[in-house]
């Protein structure tokens, strides 16, 4: 996990808020494979296409839920 999600799983969990988060693994240092690495055309769209998928998942979860957020946000509120 990275530092930045560490952080926003901290205070969610100080507000007892939900948490999620999306992580993407872009370097494979056994194969010695970076982001910023050439990749073959290939490559590149097989990253695109899961790239898409991930925004596809993100972008529609929380409508799966049937979230509401009205709730959230009075009790964050109260605890400050």
């Amino acid at each position: 996990m990275d530092m930045e999600t560490a952080a926003i799983f901290s205070v969610a969990k100080r507000f007892d808020m939900k948490r999620e988060a999306i992580l993407t693994v872009t370097d494979n240092l056994f194969e010695e494979k970076y982001l910023f690495s050439e990749v073959s055309e290939q490559e590149k769209m097989k990253r695109s296409k899961a790239r898409d998928v991930m925004f596809k998942i993100a972008l529609n979860y929380p409508l799966s839920l049937n979230y509401q957020a009205s709730g959230d946000i009075t009790s964050v509120s109260k605890k400050l």
